[in-house]
């Protein structure tokens, strides 16, 4: 992802959770193949998404399982971008497959 996007966390801290992260991503966006240290679902709330795994677009009210540590992508949003929410079992973080890892709370 050539530029970091900002995030919500919508929990009750960092440590305790619950771990739900709002996110927009712009038209045609995308973002590197990566993983998460923890299961996390994606809840399509608006545009449309694909995670380029063979599974197809995912659009409004889908919802997408991704298993901990298990790299998949890049996600690409669709042409009208994608606002999505990513619901995590655990303090999340972005496990880029050919670079560093990244916290993905917000300050």
């Amino acid at each position: 992802m050539s530029e970091p996007i900002p995030v919500q966390f919508l929990g009750e801290n960092w440590e305790k959770g619950p771990w739900i992260v709002p996110n927009k991503f712009p038209p045609n966006c995308k973002a590197d193949a990566h993983a998460h240290n923890y299961d996390t679902i994606y809840y399509i709330i608006k545009g449309t998404m694909t995670f380029n795994d063979g599974s197809g677009w995912y659009k409004e009210g889908d919802l997408r399982w991704a298993r901990a540590n298990v790299v998949y992508g890049p996600e690409e949003a669709g042409p009208d971008g994608c606002t999505f929410l990513l619901i995590s079992s655990g303090p999340m973080d972005v496990q880029w497959k050919d670079s560093e890892t990244h916290v993905v709370k917000s300050d």
